[in-house]
């Protein structure tokens, strides 16, 4: 169910929406463990500030996967 080059029926089933959904939590996820695990080794490297100084890394990512989430699940609720 791809569009063609005529303009047919895009992929609009709810269970795709429901896997992207999941799969931009996932990314997420790794993103946050990357982000995790640099600052563990800021820590042993004894520079304690990465996180502090680099919050908006954590938050950015997140306030766009939350806001894709809520239009997508607006979408499939309509």
């Amino acid at each position: 169910m791809l569009m063609d080059i005529r303009g047919s029926k895009l992929i609009k089933s709810k269970y795709y929406s429901f896997s992207l959904i999941i799969l931009a939590y996932a990314a997420l996820a790794l993103v946050a463990k990357t982000l995790l695990q640099l600052e563990i080794a800021a820590m042993r490297s004894g520079v304690s500030i990465f996180l502090e100084s680099n919050i908006f890394l954590m938050i950015a990512p997140s306030m766009a996967l939350v806001g894709y989430a809520a239009v997508k699940t607006l979408k499939l609720a309509e």
